[in-house]
């Protein structure tokens, strides 16, 4: 039988703290509170920004609030949810968007713009959104 093992990669950044000393560096997920979460068609506007070859998609803002629970700053905040539309049919899952990061404690309105390819049977529904940050 065969021994197994674990290979676990690192970056050269904490390989470089490491060396240095740096051992009590903490980089893990945490949480983010995601609420007020509302949909709605953009402006047609924003679609006049694209270029004329893109103007043919369909725009949808996704809005709510975010909250840091932590004591700790929180960057590189990715938002992931799923989207359906009218009659539950999944049309985006996964991460949705970014948001600015988040001081700790700190609550923060953020608006994502979601683009379609194809016309989507509305109303859109929101459903197991959340929000994950590093500190």
């Amino acid at each position: 039988m065969a021994a197994m093992g674990w290979m676990v990669r690192v970056g050269p950044a904490a390989i470089l703290l490491a060396a240095a000393g740096c051992r009590d560096l903490q980089i893990e997920p945490v949480k983010i509170e995601i609420a007020d979460l509302a949909v709605a068609p953009c402006d047609t506007n924003i679609l006049l920004s694209l270029p004329p070859n893109e103007r043919k998609v369909n725009c949808y803002e996704v809005q709510g609030t975010a909250f840091n629970p932590s004591t700790r700053e929180l960057r590189k905040v990715n938002l992931y949810g799923v989207i359906e539309d009218a009659e539950g049919t999944i049309v985006r899952e996964g991460r949705i968007g970014s948001l600015p990061d988040l001081g700790q404690g700190k609550k923060i309105p953020f608006l994502v713009r979601v683009f379609f390819t194809q016309k989507l049977r509305e109303p859109l529904k929101l459903d197991a959104f959340r929000a994950k940050g590093l500190t």
